[in-house]
């Protein structure tokens, strides 16, 4: 299943040739820019906001200091810590529209 830009864009036209000027192409492209620096700056607002944040656990109404919180507040894998964690978390979620996170290490 290809992307077959040029026939919709045939479609769009009529099947004929439209010229468009270098501006427009250029002022669209600035646009798209601006809209997309403007979108991944709130992402990571966000995910600051969020990773400034304390993740507390609790176990039968009292507060413990575990594996759980360990693993939200401090290094969920090895591979990143809790910040490079929760913005690629909510990168995701704002591109998206979903996460998914699943602890492979569940206790029984």
């Amino acid at each position: 299943m290809g992307f077959k830009l040029f026939d919709w864009l045939r479609g769009k036209s009529g099947g004929r040739l439209v010229e468009v000027p270098c501006k427009e192409l250029l002022a669209a492209a600035q646009e798209y820019q601006v809209r997309e620096l403007a979108f991944w700056t709130c992402v990571d607002m966000i995910a600051n906001a969020i990773g400034r944040c304390e993740f507390r656990t609790y176990r039968a109404g009292a507060e413990v200091r575990e594996e759980d919180y360990y693993l939200w507040n401090v290094e969920p894998n090895v591979n990143q810590n809790s910040s490079a964690f929760l913005h690629k978390m909510v990168a995701q979620l704002c591109k998206q529209n979903e996460a998914l996170v699943v602890n492979p290490r569940q206790r029984d």
